[in-house]
C-alpha cells in the first residue's frame, strides 16, 4: 500500500528537463549522424526515473513497457515480457522479423487507441496523451497492471503471434533494404502490405494532424515515446545464450529514425555500457568505425526535491539541533524514493521505520538490512555514502569482465546507489559519485555497527576480519580505480570514520559498554 500510494502523490521535479533534452536530441545532431533515435535514461535505484518518464507522458503521447520483477513497482507488463522471452526458443536469424511485427502491431494497436480516445477530433496530441497515460494507470496497484492496459497488451501480442504465423504459414513476407536496415513488408489477411514504417508514419501523421494548424511546421518535439522500463532483460545474453534482443530493437529503431518517435531505455542493474555499448564493442560496424553515433545516455537526477528548507516559524521559532537531526528532516534529503514513501506512510511509525529497513536492503543489495556478514563490495558501498569517495576517470579499453577494474565504480552505481553524474557514449568515461544523502548514511551506519557490536557484546576481530575501513580501500586501491586524492585526504577522512566508530559503538575492552550504552 505504502508503495502505491507514493507512486500516486503529487509528482516534485522537473519533467520539462527530460522533454527538453528529447528535444535537443532531435533537432540538434551535432554535426553527427545518429544511428536511431533511441538513449538510455540510467541511473541508480530510487531516482525517479520511472515516474519522469510517467510525468512526461502526460504531454507527450508515450507506450511505456516494464520488462521488470514482480516484486517492482510500476509492476510489469507480463504479456511483454512473455513474448520477448519467447524469442529465445526461435533462430536468431528469425528475431528481425518477429521485433519488426511486435512494432508493427504495438503502433497499430496505440493508433486505434488514440483515434478512440480523440473520437469528437476534439484534442491535440497533449490531451490524447494525457488520456491514454490515465487509462493505462488506472487500477494499478503492486504486482499487477489495470484491466485497460494489460488488454491492451493482450491484443498486441495477440495480433503479433497471428501476423508472424500467418506470414510464416503463407509466405507473406519479404524482406527488402531500407536505409540499410532490412525491412519487412507484412500482408495481412485482407491482402494490404504495408511494413513497421508504414505503421510508424501513420500513427505520428495522426498525432501530428492534430495539432493546431499553425504549429505543425515549428514542432520539433516527439509526438511518439516508446519507452523500455527496467530494460535489462533486453540485454541479459545468459538468459538468451550470449546474443540478445536489444541490437534487434535498435535496428528497428533505425528504419524509422526520420519519423517523430523517440525510444527510452530505463535501468537500474544491467550492465550499464549496455544501452549502448561502446562503439569499439557495438554489434553495428558502422557504429564501431563512429559514422554512426549513440546519443548519450541520460542521468540526471532529482536531488532533495522534498527537502524542507530552514525557516522561522511564523511565531519566530527557528529550527532546533534536534529536528536538524530528526529522521523525519534527512529522509527528505537526497533522491525522492524514500521520502515518497516516508510520506506516504502517515502516522504507522511501523511503515516509517520500514523505510530505513528498504534504505538498508537497497544500499547493500541484500534482503537484510542488517546482515551478520557482509561482502568487500557491501563495506566499500557502507563507506562511500559515508565518506566522499572518487574514482579515477578511464575510457573503457576492453569488455566487462570480472577483472575490469573499473567495474568495481560500475557495481557501486547498479547494485548500490552510487550516483551518475555523467556519462559518453557508451558509458565511456563515466563519472560518478555518493550524493550527501544522510539517510542512507544512517542506513550504511547500522549495517555496520552490527559487525562491531551485537546483543550488547563485541564481536570478536576475526568476525570482522578484512571489513574495517582501511583494510577495504587497500583492497580496492589494488583491484579499482579509488582515488585518494592529491594529498592522500581519503586517509584523514578513513581516520576520522573509523575513530568516529570506534568511539561510538566499540568498547575499549570487553567488558566495557559503548560510550552512551549505560545511560
Amino acid at each position: 500500500p505504502v508503495v502505491t500510494a507514493s507512486w500516486k502523490q503529487p509528482y516534485v521535479g522537473n519533467s520539462d528537463v527530460l522533454e527538453s533534452v528529447l528535444e535537443g536530441y532531435m533537432t540538434k545532431p551535432g554535426g553527427v549522424e545518429r544511428y536511431a533515435r533511441y538513449a538510455s535514461i540510467t541511473q541508480s535505484s530510487g531516482t525517479g526515473k520511472s515516474r519522469m518518464v510517467d510525468e512526461l507522458a502526460k504531454k507527450v503521447f508515450c507506450i511505456s513497457m516494464n520488462l521488470g520483477s514482480k516484486n517492482a513497482y510500476p509492476p510489469p507488463d507480463v504479456a511483454v515480457q512473455a513474448w520477448f522471452q519467447s524469442l529465445k526458443v526461435h533462430r536468431i536469424d528469425e528475431w528481425d522479423r518477429r521485433v519488426q511485427v511486435f512494432i508493427y502491431v504495438l503502433f497499430q494497436t496505440a493508433l486505434k487507441h488514440a483515434q478512440t480516445i480523440n473520437s469528437d477530433k476534439t484534442k491535440n496530441p497533449s490531451q490524447i496523451a494525457s488520456e491514454f497515460r490515465s487509462k493505462m494507470s488506472e487500477g494499478m496497484v503492486y504486482g499487477r497492471h489495470g484491466t485497460y492496459r494489460q488488454k491492451f497488451y493482450d491484443e498486441v501480442c495477440t495480433n503479433a503471434n497471428k501476423v508472424v504465423f500467418y506470414s510464416a504459414q503463407y509466405g507473406l513476407h519479404d524482406k527488402t533494404q531500407c536505409s540499410q536496415s532490412p525491412i519487412v513488408n507484412i500482408q495481412d489477411e485482407t491482402g494490404d502490405v504495408s511494413n513497421v514504417k508504414d505503421a510508424a508514419k501513420a500513427l505520428t501523421d495522426y498525432l501530428k494532424s492534430a495539432l493546431p494548424p499553425k504549429t505543425v511546421d515549428k514542432h520539433s518535439k516527439p509526438l511518439v515515446i516508446v519507452c523500455f522500463d527496467e530494460a535489462q532483460l533486453l540485454t541479459d545474453s545468459s538468459f538468451f545464450r550470449e546474443v540478445t534482443p536489444f541490437p534487434v530493437v535498435r535496428r528497428v529503431l533505425r528504419i524509422f529514425r526520420v519519423l517523430p518517435i523517440f525510444a527510452l531505455f530505463l535501468s537500474t542493474v544491467a550492465q550499464l555500457e549496455q544501452f549502448p555499448p561502446p562503439p569499439p564493442f557495438d554489434s553495428s560496424a558502422r557504429v564501431v568505425r563512429t559514422v554512426l553515433r549513440p546519443f548519450e545516455p541520460i542521468v540526471w537526477t532529482p536531488l532533495d526535491v522534498f527537502a524542507q528548507r530552514f525557516t522561522k516559524t511564523k511565531a519566530g521559532k527557528a529550527w532546533t539541533l534536534a529536528e536538524v537531526a530528526s529522521t523525519h528532516h534527512i529522509v527528505h534529503l537526497g533522491r525522492p524514493l524514500f521520502p515518497a514513501m516516508y510520506d506516504a506512510a502517515g502516522d504507522d511509525e511501523r511503515l516509517k521505520n520500514n523505510v530505513l529497513r528498504l534504505a538498508g536492503n537497497k544500499l547493500l543489495y541484500d534482503h537484510n538490512p542488517t546482515p551478520a556478514s557482509m561482502s568487500k563490495q557491501q563495506a566499500l558501498a557502507c563507506i562511500a555514502v559515508r565518506i566522499p569517495i572518487n574514482f579515477s576517470a578511464v575510457q573503457l579499453s576492453q569488455p566487462r569482465n570480472e577483472e575490469d577494474v573499473a567495474a568495481v565504480e560500475r557495481t557501486l552505481v547498479a547494485n548500490h546507489m552510487r550516483l551518475l553524474l555523467y556519462a559518453g557514449a557508451g558509458f565511456s568515461p563515466i563519472i560518478t559519485a555518493s550524493a550527501s544523502e544522510p539517510f542512507l548514511a544512517e542506513a550504511a551506519y547500522l549495517a555496520m555497527v552490527q559487525l562491531r557490536w551485537s546483543d550488547g557484546r563485541a564481536k570478536e576481530p576475526a568476525d570482522r576480519a578484512g571489513l574495517e575501513p582501511f583494510t577495504v580501500f587497500s583492497h580496492y586501491l589494488r583491484e579499482s580505480l579509488l582515488d585518494l586524492g592529491p594529498r592522500g585526504e581519503i586517509a584523514t577522512a578513513l581516520l576520522l570514520l573509523y575513530a568516529r566508530d570506534c568511539a561510538t559503538t566499540f568498547p575499549l575492552l570487553n567488558t566495557e559498554l559503548p560510550p552512551g550504552a549505560g545511560s
